[in-house]
């Protein structure tokens, strides 16, 4: 029974490959072998090539110091984090969410059969990344201390504990995810908000090991005092082959394994079927207040925003880049302008900073594309809004609206921010708010008049129009480009205009081209609207 539950569980983690969602059909034997062998090539490329680098410059270094432990312990942190990243979302999804738990609980199955089939499939997909990151290091280091077998068998136990490790981390992630996500109401905010702080903290951990790493292959004796650290070096020991040390690593993970297996036994159940429970509300006479056509139509905008985490993290993120950019400003302005001033080898006047300023804010806004999947993203549904008593172009306004709403009130920051340091003048104060707030108007204008003459209403996955769409590809490079080039002419024509003159040229060029796809928008892409099938 087990053998076949896993069997099921790789199939169905297995299906993209096979089968071609938006055809809906198998794919051909052949592709099946050819998209295959791609991805697994692409997979032992990226993660085995990148250890493989690092591992390389690291290996001669460390061993000619004498620090073969601190070699697999960097090594090891590797392919642990590599196993947890690749394993993590399946913990989750497999474990707690899989669609088909109700059905299978129901069947005459042991629930410990299912738990066995479900971890076994979340293992193979730990043991796969994180052995891709630990083979190389090991191969690499063999090469070089010419192991004999019992290093070579003790190197295979490591390999083995930092996969059952990556495990137990998995599972452990995925019950804490599913504990929360039993208890909250808004689960997409809590997505995009774990999306952007694991964002947050790859970046941050990303430089500071680069950082690391160039000081270790400059001076590495000076962290071996990191053998103090409680552990630490026994477990870089158990790398090399050591008895001791490898026995002490199986041991805690095989205590560490059985623990969190008690754990998921345990609370199977109940954390599956937590999201089934119905909270009793009761029920109080109310009065419903009515709402405009208008303002209905952009709740229903926002409504299906705030509900596709995809949606946010792919289309939203130039509102993230401005909040920082807000946040950057206040906290060290002034050290930026003295550091462009260096650079730059010139005295920056605050008209000039304004101006590129108002290029920054347009550039960083133009990362935003919410209004040009908009129309694709109404599907199958897009009967629904052709069928109601509205007009096309009030449809089109809520679209334009969402777009606004998420992006100016960022902006606005941003240029508050960039006022308080720069202290500009008042006609470059205004310029300041309202050269990028015309650009943004431009921007969702633009992205919307894309998206409707490039419609895709077939989709399967919301990703598709969301991330690989001509629209949003669109949409997005010119945005940007229309910022970067409004900072290129201005650097080319500082020295003959004023900077209130040519953001003046700028803002009127922008409201005219702002206007005449309203223009268009209202009266022929609302007849398109109608006309799409």
């Amino acid at each position: 029974m087990v053998k076949l539950l896993i069997k099921r569980q790789i199939s169905e983690l297995m299906w993209s490959l096979f089968y071609d969602t938006k055809k809906k059909k198998a794919r051909a034997p052949g592709a099946d072998i050819g998209f295959t062998i791609l991805i697994a090539v692409l997979i032992i490329a990226l993660v085995g090539g990148m250890v493989g680098i690092v591992a390389r410059d690291l290996c001669g270094v460390l061993l000619g110091a004498g620090l073969d432990w601190l070699y697999f312990v960097i090594l090891g942190s590797m392919s642990l984090l590599a196993g947890v990243l690749g394993g993590v979302f399946a913990a989750y999804t497999s474990l707690y969410k899989a669609r088909d738990n109700d059905l299978l609980l129901s069947l005459p199955i042991p629930e410990h059969s299912i738990i066995t089939a479900r971890i076994l499939t979340v293992y193979i997909l730990t043991g796969l990344f994180s052995g891709l990151a630990i083979l190389p290091a090991l191969g690499i280091y063999w090469w070089q201390k010419k192991a004999g077998s019992g290093m070579i068998i003790g190197g295979l136990i490591f390999a083995l504990c930092l996969s059952l490790l990556a495990l137990a981390l998995c599972a452990l992630l995925g019950y804490g995810v599913a504990l929360l996500a039993g208890k909250m109401k808004n689960k997409s905010l809590i997505t995009v908000l774990l999306s952007l702080a694991g964002a947050g903290l790859y970046l941050a951990g990303y430089y500071k090991f680069n950082s690391m790493l160039e000081s270790l292959l400059t001076d590495p004796a000076a962290f071996a005092g990191l053998e103090k650290l409680p552990g630490l070096k026994a477990f870089g020991l158990a790398g090399t082959g050591a008895g001791l040390p490898l026995l002490g690593l199986g041991l805690l993970t095989l205590l560490l394994l059985a623990m969190v297996l008690f754990v998921l036994v345990r609370s199977f159940r109940r954390l599956i079927s937590a999201s089934a429970s119905v909270a009793r509300v009761r029920y109080r006479e109310k009065t419903i207040r009515s709402r405009s056509v208008q303002k209905a139509l952009l709740i229903k905008e926002l409504a299906r925003f705030t509900t596709s985490p995809a949606y946010m993290l792919n289309c939203a993120m130039g509102s993230l880049f401005l909040l920082f950019l807000s946040g950057s400003i206040l906290l060290k302005g002034g050290g930026l302008l003295s550091a462009l001033e260096q650079e730059a080898e010139i005295s920056i006047s605050a008209g000039m900073l304004g101006a590129l300023a108002c290029a920054v804010l347009c550039g960083l806004a133009g990362s935003n594309d919410i209004s040009a999947p908009s129309i694709s993203l109404e599907g199958k549904n897009l009967w629904l809004l052709q069928s109601l008593p509205v007009e096309g172009w009030q449809v089109l306004k809520a679209k334009l609206g969402l777009h606004l709403l998420v992006t100016l009130p960022p902006l606005w920051l941003g240029a508050l921010a960039c006022a308080l340091v720069i202290r500009p003048s008042v006609p470059e104060l205004v310029f300041l708010f309202l050269l990028p707030t015309l650009a943004v108007l431009l921007y969702a204008a633009f992205g919307l008049m894309i998206g409707l003459l490039r419609p895709n209403l077939s989709w399967t996955n919301e990703i598709v129009p969301i991330k690989q769409s001509f629209s949003v590809f669109v949409a997005m490079m010119v945005s940007m480009a229309y910022g970067v080039l409004m900072g290129v002419l201005y650097l080319r024509l500082a020295k003959n205009l004023a900077p209130t003159v040519y953001l003046g040229i700028a803002s009127l060029v922008t409201a005219l081209l702002a206007g005449l796809i309203l223009f268009w928008l209202k009266k022929r892409g609302s007849a398109r609207l109608g006309e799409l099938p």
